[in-house]
């Protein structure tokens, strides 16, 4: 008996380590500031959900499987841009990395400056049906960590790790104004350099002011509203993504209960009247049974909403690499996806042209992130 029990302990001792150095050897996880760990293990399947209007974020369907970034939006011509016949776009191999973009319309011609780590997964990206980026509601998610899963197309890119760290971070942006590292190096793509920590220090201060006024559950990283125009040798886009704050109403309803009972319990502690105790548990009960009741639905957190929607530059402020390539993704893919309504021979053509495309730096995506 005491063989069999030193046995398993043996084995438990045994699986503990071997979890350990699964999770915590180098090179097998992203630190964020030293405080966040997340790890590269085995991962879900792709994440496969669209975002087929605003008025999605308002189902809990969507949002309790995109608690992360999801852009919807198809680009139109700004009101005083005239859109010739042969618009077109090209991937040029022979340019610079970051010059190889080309767009025609009529006899403007751009080289836009995006370089091929943002470029080819955003146009794969834009091909696909499915716009949601990534979230950190996979499912395996449970109380003890979040599944990282992402469109296929940003997996296991540096372009992915980007978008992750922009759903991740309002979580601590004492934390998130830095870039991540893998192995204790700080990969970084053409154009890239690392946040500088005053200004970034600075808005992240500012940013963390806003969001205590407010209380929400979660939010969702996406766009409306893009508008594009060509002028110059230049293209220029117009509308910015935004943060959607969003609460369920029994998550809401179960914040006022914890606060009335508190109230309750101080009630009773300093003795006050049979009446006002009277009206704090008939208050509770009334509450309760809504609770119980209810159906769940989801609240948009409107005043916060409002409050960071016209703010995209405070947060070029915070965590400039992030938010650059948030803002790419956003634009590019509504442009792409105009291309590919309105000209799906020129479409077809750079789909062909960028196949075999070898995106560098490479990296791994991780998939598990503790919640403590």
């Amino acid at each position: 008996m005491k063989n069999n029990i030193f046995k398993t302990a043996q084995a438990f001792i045994l699986l503990i380590l071997v979890s350990f150095n699964l999770f915590a050897q180098p090179g097998r996880s992203w630190s964020f500031g030293g405080k966040y760990h997340a790890f590269i293990h085995t991962a879900s399947a792709p994440l496969t959900v669209r975002m087929s209007g605003a008025a999605m974020l308002g189902e809990l369907s969507f949002v309790s499987r995109v608690g992360g970034v999801a852009f919807h939006a198809i680009a139109t011509p700004a009101s005083d841009f005239y859109v010739a016949s042969n618009l077109r776009i090209d991937y040029m191999r022979y340019k610079l990395d970051g010059q190889r973009l080309r767009i025609i319309n009529n006899y403007d011609t751009v080289y836009a400056s995006i370089p091929d780590w943002q470029l080819i997964p955003i146009i794969k990206y834009a091909d696909n049906d499915y716009n949601s980026c990534v979230s950190l509601f996979g499912p395996k998610s449970d109380s003890d960590h979040f599944d990282i899963v992402y469109h296929s197309s940003f997996q296991n890119t540096l372009l992915g790790m980007r978008i992750l760290q922009a759903d991740m971070a309002l979580m601590d942006t004492k934390t998130h104004w830095e870039l991540p590292t893998f192995n204790y190096d700080t990969p970084l793509g053409l154009n890239e350099r690392k946040p500088s920590r005053a200004s970034s220090q600075q808005a992240a201060s500012q940013i963390d002011r806003i969001l205590k006024q407010y209380t929400f559950a979660s939010w969702v990283l996406t766009d409306e509203n893009i508008s594009f125009s060509i002028k110059n040798r230049n293209i220029e886009f117009h509308g910015t993504p935004y943060y959607h704050f969003w609460i369920t109403n029994i998550e809401s309803d179960l914040i006022k209960y914890n606060k009335m009972r508190t109230k309750a319990m101080n009630d009773y502690t300093l003795k006050k009247g049979e009446d006002v105790l009277n009206n704090d548990v008939s208050k509770l009960k009334t509450l309760r049974e809504k609770i119980e009741t209810e159906k769940e639905k989801v609240i948009a957190v409107t005043a916060a909403n409002d409050a960071m929607k016209n703010k995209f530059n405070l947060l070029l402020d915070f965590n400039k690499p992030v938010y650059t390539a948030i803002l790419n993704t956003s634009h590019y893919a509504a442009l792409f996806r105009y291309i590919k309504d309105k000209k799906p021979i020129v479409w077809s053509n750079i789909l062909s042209e960028i196949r075999y495309v070898d995106v560098k730096p490479s990296v791994e995506t991780p998939t598990y992130l503790p919640k403590n």
